[in-house]
């Protein structure tokens, strides 16, 4: 399969995404949050940056049953 433009963006903010949401549980894993607000604040980014993935992937379904 040949990518076009858009689907190597989407590949790499998919990987982007991925990457950051990883970076932050890894941090969280090691106790970086000093108070329970820096904690709410990063488990908050790693909902929202999972809410923007999912996003995508239901653009990409509506995007695709309108090609049909």
């Amino acid at each position: 399969m040949i990518l076009t433009s858009k689907h190597q963006f989407e590949f790499e903010i998919r990987r982007l995404i991925s990457d950051r949401i990883e970076a932050i549980c890894e941090h969280l894993g090691n106790g970086s949050a000093k108070t329970h607000e820096e904690y709410q604040y990063k488990v908050g980014t790693v909902a929202g940056l999972r809410a923007a993935i999912d996003s995508m992937e239901e653009a990409n379904s509506i995007l695709e049953g309108k090609q049909r």
